[in-house]
Order: C-alpha cells, then sequence, then structure tokens
C-alpha cells in the first residue's frame, strides 16, 4: 500500500518530469513553427505560436 507522503513524492516527480519534457520539446516545436511561417510574419510582434493549416 502507498503511503500518501509517497504518493505525493511521485506525483512531484511526475509533474516535474512533465515539465522538463515540455521544456525540452518547445524549442523543436519553436523552430518548425518559425520554419513553416511566411517571411513576413517572422517578425510579427507578438509572435504565432501555433501553426495554422489552410
Amino acid at each position: 500500500m502507498i503511503t500518501s507522503k509517497k504518493l505525493s513524492t511521485k506525483i512531484c516527480i511526475y509533474i516535474l518530469l512533465i515539465v522538463g519534457v515540455i521544456l525540452s520539446i518547445a524549442p523543436f516545436y519553436w523552430m518548425i513553427v518559425g520554419a513553416t511561417l511566411p517571411s513576413g510574419e517572422i517578425f510579427r510582434v507578438p509572435p504565432r505560436l501555433l501553426l495554422v493549416i489552410i
């Protein structure tokens, strides 16, 4: 049986791992979005973070 302290420790570890994965994948996502934007929108402020497929 898992105690509440062990469970909360596991939850904290999984949250930290998920945040780490998101931070690791973010530059690759940004690179793909930047590569697919038209040249006029590359320097747009604020930048568009989502890919729009037409």
